[in-house]
């Protein structure tokens, strides 16, 4: 089957290799509905978010997209002048998605002088007692850190969270017991307090607890959703404008696209992305996680002939956000 008459009832979810044209297919469909639908103050067309060290060549991908799409057109090289800033827009960071929305005051708490990432917390775990005397990594407890504790809302000393660690994770309970007291309680936890260090699960977190209205967007896709935490999962979703304003039953086709890579991903063996996504869906929807698992599509299918204009047209537009009739 094709991947739209596999998944044309729930979200896709997929894990696939480096090098299978994932980025390719979204940076297309991206462009498809840039040129569908208008950026207004109120919603965006399509939120595609992405790595940093990703955004310059995605933006380059949907414009190349764009214009081999406009070139059909008649008015399309007048048209493509007007859509860099609707790239800009919607082919974003998660920081930048988030940040854009906060004010004066809330941007207080998050200086860049103080950002920690993977590198930052490494070059902290090299000047502290716990390099000698752990036989763990850094990257090992960076990715704990990230994606179990600081990524997850949930109570990490209950019962019931250290019984389902398995579901989430291939880290034996001992090892996030040691990380999770010596590692980020005794350890991290306090340094950041004293330094107002904040990463990406600081700058979610604080977006869901005060409620920050984030721009609404029609369609989402994610690359390399292996690297974000079921929290930023959650806030992506919850900010969807079919999800805000429509219940469940009325939404017959899930506008989301979530495409990871977990044989190349470095937080694999500590991270079951799909997994954590697939729970949060389920607040959403009326499937069961089970149900929402990744489907493991043939790369044959993310290659660059998605470009094709008529399609595109044919698909996208008539799967992708297909609603039923409006309620008055």
């Amino acid at each position: 089957k094709t991947w739209f008459n596999a998944a044309h009832s729930s979200p896709l979810i997929a894990n696939t290799s480096h090098g299978s044209g994932k980025t390719t297919f979204l940076s297309a469909v991206a462009s498809q509905m840039l040129i569908q639908s208008p950026i207004t103050e109120d919603i965006k067309p399509v939120l595609f978010l992405c790595q940093l060290r990703e955004k310059k060549y995605i933006h380059y991908q949907v414009q190349q997209s764009l214009s081999e799409q406009l070139s059909q057109q008649n008015d399309g090289d007048e048209r493509q002048e007007t859509y860099a800033s609707a790239i800009n827009q919607c082919c974003t960071t998660l920081h930048d998605f988030i940040f854009a929305s906060l004010n004066n005051q809330q941007k207080v708490f998050f200086e860049a002088v103080n950002y920690v990432d993977e590198i930052q917390f490494n070059r902290l775990w090299q000047r502290s007692a716990l390099k000698s005397n752990s036989t763990l990594s850094a990257k090992l407890c960076w990715n704990v850190i990230k994606y179990l504790i600081k990524g997850v809302n949930e109570d990490h000393e209950a019962l019931s969270f250290r019984n389902s660690l398995n579901e989430y994770s291939s880290l034996t309970r001992s090892t996030f017991d040691y990380i999770y007291k010596e590692v980020w309680q005794k350890w991290y936890r306090l340094l950041a307090k004293q330094n107002n260090y904040w990463d990406e699960e600081d700058l979610v977190a604080f977006t869901l607890n005060q409620n920050i209205q984030l721009p609404s967007h029609s369609l989402l896709l994610v690359d390399d959703a292996q690297l974000y935490s079921k929290n930023t999962f959650q806030l992506l979703i919850q900010c969807n404008h079919w999800v805000k304003n429509y219940s469940h039953k009325d939404i017959t086709y899930w506008p989301f696209i979530f495409l990871g890579d977990q044989q190349a991903a470095r937080p694999s063996l500590v991270h079951k992305w799909v997994v954590q996504l697939s729970e949060v869906l389920c607040q959403f929807t009326d499937q069961e996680p089970s149900l929402l698992l990744s489907m493991q599509i043939d790369e044959s299918h993310l290659v660059p002939h998605w470009l094709n204009q008529q399609l595109l047209n044919q698909r996208l537009k008539l799967k992708v956000l297909n609603l039923r009739k409006e309620k008055p």
